[in-house]
């Protein structure tokens, strides 16, 4: 609704903005300007989704590090937003992790997300070997399930 009336200000600038060839661009310029701002004021902005609204999870994962030495500490930052980038406070988060030479390990992140959709967790790692690190992020909230991956490098 608040999209609609937005469109139609704008499209009354722009037809009447011909009309005065000097002030046309003042005009236009105040006009969105002023309907932006009107937009922002009528449109609450909820940081979290609230849990009837959320249709589908959208996952990130990222490494702390993406270069690490054969044995060290990898930290996975987790990001959890729902259908329309809201943050999703209190999903579940687990991870599954294959180093390179097969070795799996499975870990529930003991906290949820935050109000922020954000989890983080810290691992030790033993590797016998350079290579890829692979890392399945497994998501859960109230009903919905989704999946995402990472990997760092083991190098040196």
């Amino acid at each position: 609704m608040i999209l609609k009336g937005f469109l139609s200000i704008l499209i009354v600038g722009v037809l009447i903005s011909p009309l005065s060839k000097q002030n046309s661009s003042k005009f236009t310029d105040k006009l969105v300007l002023d309907s932006s701002l009107f937009l922002f004021q009528n449109h609450t902005f909820d940081k979290a989704a609230s849990n009837s609204s959320i249709k589908s999870l959208k996952v990130h994962a990222y490494p702390e590090k993406a270069v690490n030495s054969m044995v060290g500490e990898q930290s996975i930052i987790i990001i959890v937003q729902d259908q329309k980038l809201f943050p999703v406070p209190n999903a579940q988060v687990s991870l599954e992790i294959r180093l390179p030479f097969g070795q799996e390990s499975r870990f529930i992140i003991p906290s949820l997300t935050d109000m922020n959709g954000l989890t983080q967790f810290a691992f030790s790692y033993n590797s016998k070997e350079i290579g890829i690190v692979e890392i399945d992020v497994i998501v859960v909230h109230e009903k919905l399930r989704a999946e995402t991956s990472t990997s760092f490098r083991i190098w040196y």
